[in-house]
């Protein structure tokens, strides 16, 4: 069975529902794709930092659920990630990130695991904050497997467009 090692974020979206009341959701392009992966009957392994807090458990719980491996993932104590979702009057979500100092985005190279999958997928906001972009950069480098690129660039995340438009960071090569 071929061994899919997905490298990313899982955080936790908060959803306005009527009353003013906000739902936690697991969101994550990463963790969402993880998930789709095992449910597809791929060995599936999460690369990326998840909380011991109330959120990251559920995240955790959410992620086996579906039948993806946490064998590579990072515990950390520092908060989960919050994405607070806003619906504007025309119904169009805007989102509000909580990021910086998380377990969501505490990738290093300590911990990034050796080894090589069949494919690994990488994305989303998880290749765009520093340090850790760079460190996800670095260790890619280091494998063979085919790599597939999700980049979720978001201007009120990295509004720095050249670094993305020239392909000077990512995909690796």
């Amino acid at each position: 069975m071929k061994k899919v090692w997905v490298a990313g974020e899982a955080l936790m979206d908060l959803i306005p529902v009527a009353g003013g009341d906000r739902v936690p959701m697991v969101g994550g392009g990463p963790a969402n794709t993880a998930k789709a992966v095992a449910r597809l009957g791929y060995s599936t392994y999460f690369v990326g930092g998840i909380s011991s807090d109330e959120y990251g458990r559920a995240v955790e719980t959410e992620l086996l659920a579906s039948g993806v491996e946490l064998s590579l993932v990072y515990q950390g104590d520092l908060p989960t990630a919050l994405a607070i979702a806003t619906i504007d009057e025309n119904g169009m979500v805007h989102y509000d990130f909580e990021l910086d100092g998380t377990s969501s985005f505490a990738f290093d190279s300590a911990w990034l695991p050796l080894g090589e999958p069949d494919v690994i997928h990488v994305g989303s906001v998880a290749t765009m904050l520093e340090p850790g972009a760079s460190e996800l950069l670095k260790w890619i480098s280091t494998k063979s497997a085919p790599v597939v690129f999700d980049p979720n660039v978001r201007p009120s995340i990295q509004g720095d467009k050249l670094r993305w438009s020239d392909g000077s960071m990512w995909p690796p090569l």
